[in-house]
This record gives structure tokens, sequence and C-alpha cells, in this order.
């Protein structure tokens, strides 16, 4: 029997806290109501860590995609 390999020990470090606002959930999937996919849209928001800072821009959908444009003030360290 092969032995199983050894297991690393998970590490984790703090990289920026979020803070955003969320518009209301849009159903996206299933036949019943509450049943499937859900987007809810990112509409502002900031995030701060140790070595950046900004804010965070609304989501645009397109076609079952997002992407933010940029916004807002960023510092790198």
């Amino acid at each position: 029997m092969i032995p199983a390999p050894e297991l690393i020990e998970p590490a984790f470090e703090f990289c920026f806290e979020l803070r955003v606002d969320v518009a209301d959930a849009i159903p996206v999937g299933g036949s019943d109501e509450g049943e499937g996919l859900h987007f809810a849209g990112i509409t502002g928001g900031a995030f701060e860590g140790p070595a950046c800072a900004g804010a965070s821009c609304p989501a645009v959908a397109t076609g079952g995609t997002a992407a933010a444009s940029p916004c807002g003030s960023t510092r790198a360290t």
C-alpha cells in the first residue's frame, strides 16, 4: 500500500479588508422562487490593507460577465 502524502500546515496572511454595498439579488437560474443561482452586484464600497487601499466601483453586468472600471484611489507600498 502506498503511504498517504504528508499534509502541509496551512498558513494565512492578512491581505485586506473589503467593505462593499450590495444590490438586491437577481435570480438567474432555477424554476422555483428561491431556487437556483442569484447575482448581487457590488454598488460601491472600499478596501484597505497593509499594502493597498481604494474604492470599489459598481460592477457592470454584460452577457453574464461583470467588469469594474477604475475609480477612487489606490496606493501600493
